[in-house]
C-alpha cells in the first residue's frame, strides 16, 4: 500500500507518496490544478503531477490498485462543482476530495486544536475547535475574496499603478516596478491586466515582500493591510483568541511579521504542510465530517 497527498492549488500542485511504513518515496511539482482553472484542466495538471511522482517507482495513475490517495484542492466547497469533479475523476485507487484548507490545518496541527491560515496565491483559514468540530472562513477564491494573499496584495499594486498611469496620484518606486513589469508602455500594461490570472497577481507579491523590507512607504503600508485581513481570518475563525495559529503558504514568513499584535504570541511553527497533511488523512480509515458553516 502506498499513500498519494496532492495539494493543488492557484499557482500549482504538489504531490508526495509515502510507503506503508511512513517514509518519502517521491515527490513531484506541477500546474496549478484549483478548481477555478476549469474541472477538465484542474484534473490533467493533478494526474500530470502524479504521473511525474509515480513515474521513480515504476507505476502509473491509470494502473495504480493498492493505493490511498487525497486530493486537497482549492475551489471544492460548492457541492455541484465538486461532484462533477468527482465524477470524472480518473485516478482508479480510492480517492477522497477535501478542500486545500482541510490539509493545510491537518499538515499544520494534526487533528489537535488550533488555527491554520494558508496564505499564497489566495487565503483561507480553518480551525478545529477543542470539540473536534472544524470551520473554515475565506476561501472565497480571487478577486471577490483571499484577503491578504499574494494575489490581493498585485491587485492592490496594480489598481495604484494604474491610478498612477492616469495621474489620479503620484508615482511612486513600487508603482513605477509593477508599470515596469507590466511592459513599461501603456498598450502593454493595459494588455498584460486584460488577460492576467491570480497567479500572475501573486508573482508581484514577493516585489512588494522585498520592497517592504528595505522600508518602502508603500509597500510597508499593503503588507500591514494584508497582515490585518489574515488576522480578521483568525479571530473570526477562533473566537477565543485562545487557539494557536499556524500560518502555511509562501507568503506566510512575510505576513507573520505583520499581524496584530495580539495574535504574535499564538504563533506556532506548523509541524508539516498541505500536502503531507493529505498524506495523513489519505491514511485514516474514515474521511472527516464537513466542516461546520459559520453564517448567520
Amino acid at each position: 500500500m502506498i499513500y498519494i497527498g496532492v495539494d493543488g492549488g492557484g499557482s500549482g500542485t504538489r504531490v508526495l507518496i509515502e510507503a506503508e511504513d511512513g517514509s518519502p518515496l517521491s515527490q513531484a511539482r506541477g500546474a496549478a490544478s484549483g478548481l477555478s482553472q476549469g474541472i477538465g484542466q484542474a484534473w490533467e495538471a493533478v494526474v500530470q503531477t502524479v504521473a511525474a511522482a509515480l513515474e521513480p517507482l515504476g507505476l502509473a495513475p491509470e494502473s495504480l490498485r493498492d493505493a490511498r490517495v487525497v486530493l486537497g484542492l482549492a475551489g471544492v466547497n460548492l457541492l455541484a462543482q465538486r461532484h462533477l469533479f468527482e465524477a470524472l475523476n480518473p485516478l482508479r485507487a480510492p480517492t477522497w476530495i477535501c478542500t486545500d484548507s482541510y490539509t493545510t490545518l491537518v499538515g499544520a496541527l494534526g487533528f489537535a486544536p488550533g488555527v491554520s491560515v494558508a496564505v499564497g496565491t489566495g487565503s483561507v483559514a480553518a480551525a478545529r475547535a477543542e470539540t473536534g468540530e472544524w470551520c473554515e472562513v475565506g476561501g472565497w477564491g480571487f478577486p471577490s475574496g483571499d484577503e491578504g494573499s499574494g494575489a490581493w496584495l498585485g491587485l492592490l499594486l496594480v489598481n495604484l499603478t494604474q491610478r498612477a498611469i492616469d495621474g489620479r496620484r503620484p508615482w511612486e518606486p513600487l508603482t513605477r516596478l509593477c508599470f515596469s513589469l507590466w511592459g513599461g508602455t501603456w498598450e502593454r500594461f493595459f494588455a498584460t491586466v486584460g488577460t492576467a490570472t491570480p497567479a500572475l497577481y501573486a508573482e508581484i507579491a514577493p516585489l512588494i515582500v522585498e520592497m517592504a523590507e528595505a522600508g518602502d512607504e508603500l509597500a510597508v503600508l499593503l503588507m500591514r493591510e494584508a497582515g490585518q485581513e489574515i488576522g480578521a481570518l483568525i479571530s473570526t475563525a477562533d473566537p477565543s483568541a485562545t487557539l494557536p495559529v499556524a500560518l502555511g503558504g509562501s507568503l506566510a514568513p512575510a505576513i507573520g511579521d505583520y499581524l496584530p499584535p495580539e495574535i504574535v504570541p499564538r504563533v506556532v511553527r506548523p509541524l508539516g504542510t498541505a500536502v503531507q497533511g493529505a498524506v495523513f488523512l489519505a491514511r485514516q480509515p474514515e474521511p472527516p465530517p464537513p466542516p461546520v458553516s459559520l453564517s448567520v
